[in-house]
C-alpha cells in the first residue's frame, strides 16, 4: 500500500478540496438565484398600496358605508372582450340594463405597474357599451366608475 496522499485524487476518491468546492459552488448557486429572483420582485412592484396607511385607515369607515350602498344598488356588471378585442361592458339592474348611465374606465396591469390607460366607452343600442378601440394583448384590471343621477358605483375585474 502506498502512502503517498496524492493517491485518492488519483484514485477518484472524494476529498477536503473537493467537499470544499463543491460547498462554495452550491452556495454560490443559492446566492446567485436569491439575489436574481430579488432583483424580478423589486422591478416587477412599487410595493405602494396606498400612499399614506395612516390616512387610508381614517377613511376605512367611509369607504366601507359607500361600498354598503353601492351593494344596496342591486346592479350587477360584467366585462369581457370581444372577436376583435373591444371591451364590452354591461350593466344591469336586476334583468334590464341600467338606463341614463355614464361609465369611466381605465385598465392598468395587474402586475402593479402604475400606469393607467383610459378607454373610452360608447353606449349602444342593445345597453351594453363598447370601446372605441381594441384593447392591448394581455392580462389587465379594468377599473370602471358608473354613475346615475348622483348614484355612483366603482368595479374593479379581470381581463384575461
Amino acid at each position: 500500500m502506498n502512502d503517498n496522499p496524492n493517491d485518492s485524487q488519483q484514485n477518484g476518491r472524494l476529498n477536503g478540496k473537493h467537499v470544499t468546492a463543491i460547498f462554495v459552488a452550491f452556495f454560490g448557486v443559492v446566492a446567485a438565484v436569491n439575489f436574481t429572483m430579488a432583483r424580478f420582485a423589486t422591478s416587477g412592484f412599487s410595493g405602494t398600496v396606498v400612499d399614506n396607511s395612516y390616512v387610508a385607515s381614517q377613511k376605512f369607515n367611509g369607504w366601507l358605508a359607500k361600498a354598503e350602498t353601492q351593494q344596496k344598488l342591486g346592479w350587477t356588471v360584467s366585462a369581457k372582450r370581444d372577436e376583435g378585442g373591444y371591451l364590452l361592458v354591461s350593466a344591469n339592474e336586476g334583468e334590464a340594463p341600467i338606463e341614463n348611465l355614464s361609465i369611466q374606465a381605465e385598465i392598468t396591469n395587474p402586475l402593479g405597474v402604475a400606469e393607467r390607460h383610459k378607454i373610452t366607452l360608447a353606449a349602444q343600442p342593445d345597453g351594453i357599451f363598447k370601446s372605441d378601440s381594441a384593447l392591448p394583448k394581455g392580462r389587465w384590471q379594468l377599473h370602471l366608475l358608473l354613475t346615475r343621477k348622483g348614484d355612483d358605483a366603482r368595479y374593479q375585474l379581470e381581463l384575461p
